[in-house]
């Protein structure tokens, strides 16, 4: 395959298009994952100024609005017409994609409120999940999702 000899997965068609733009516009799950992990940019801007993020939520593919979001398509980028992925998901109708995207954008607004309340929990004796979650006012949930991307992190 191209990509395991070092083929850009970033690579633009005379549009402006990459090809993440283009497995997102065909609907394959396997290719937009492949390109992913290929390292293949999720907010890579098109034609019109429009991301994969764009493409997946015009057509309503939520499998592929899933994998973007998940490795880092931000829903916040506005298009050339000013509309971002939910807004056209919502002028599409397509009702799966505008929760899912909603659902993601409210979580990371959770998790931001939990990240700058954090710091000022770090008096406690020992940093124990429950403990953090009561101190901070946020859910357990939340504080589960900080614990964890920390400990990936490192």
């Amino acid at each position: 395959m191209l990509l395991e000899k070092g083929a850009n997965p970033n690579a633009r068609d005379k549009d402006g298009r990459t090809r993440l733009h283009l497995a997102a516009d065909e609907g394959r799950v396997d290719v937009v994952k492949l390109l992913l992990e290929y390292e293949a940019d999720p907010n890579a801007r098109g034609e019109f100024g429009r991301t994969p993020l764009h493409v997946a939520a015009q057509w309503g593919n939520a499998d592929i609005v899933r994998l973007l979001l998940k490795y880092g398509a931000d829903p916040t980028v506005k298009n050339k017409d000013g509309n971002t992925p939910l807004d056209v998901a919502r002028r599409e109708g397509r009702h799966e994609v505008v929760s899912l995207i909603e659902k993601w954008l409210e979580e990371e607004t959770n998790l931001a409120t939990a990240s700058q309340r954090l710091p000022r929990l770090a008096g406690l004796p020992r940093l124990c999940p429950s403990e953090v979650a009561k101190k901070a006012q946020v859910s357990q949930q939340v504080v589960d999702e900080v614990f964890r991307a920390l400990a990936e992190r490192g």
